[in-house]
């Protein structure tokens, strides 16, 4: 029982659903967003920091424990909940709609971009501590820091991809 309440309370549990969403609907997204397109002739700069802070974002939740209190009152848990329906959303427009006024817009086409805020901000709000015991204790911002870091990269990727493509 000791085991199973360290797996549900670490910080990874959370990140499986957005892992499981990309590697499933990565696919389906139209050209502009394929490797081959939306990687091509991006800065060195903007690619390297990038993949950085997505590694950072990626893994740092392994070493938090996070309160996952099924409650109308956890705001981090619905922050979390509502910010993943907000980027899976952001996902659906543009796979089922990928010519619309909102998939060809700059706001739409790089919504998956920074559509993830909303859910790294409910994930830091549940972050009680380290799931192991470092030296110094949990501050919000050594996970909000970095991840913002990679919406910043992210969101001027999907900037130069949608000048290529719409302008």
């Amino acid at each position: 029982m000791h085991l199973l309440r360290k797996i549900v309370t670490n910080g990874y549990i959370l990140i499986i659903p957005i892992i499981i969403w990309n590697i499933c609907f990565f696919s389906y997204l139209p050209s502009p967003y394929k490797p081959e397109n939306f990687n091509n002739d991006i800065p060195l700069w903007i690619i390297v920091g990038e993949n950085l802070f997505r590694t950072v974002l990626f893994i740092f939740p392994v070493f938090f424990k996070v309160n996952i209190k099924i409650s109308f009152k956890n705001k981090g848990l619905i922050t979390y909940l509502v910010g993943v329906v907000i980027y899976f959303s952001s996902w659906l427009a543009i796979i089922i709609s990928p010519a619309s006024a909102w998939s060809t817009s700059i706001l739409g086409f790089s919504a998956p971009a920074y559509t993830p805020i909303i859910w790294i901000l409910g994930l830091s709000m549940m972050v009680d501590a380290y799931a192991f015991n470092f030296k110094f204790n949990y501050s919000k911002w050594h996970f909000l820091l970095p991840s913002m870091s990679l919406i910043v990269f992210h969101i001027s990727h999907a900037i130069y991809v949608y000048n290529r493509n719409y302008l």
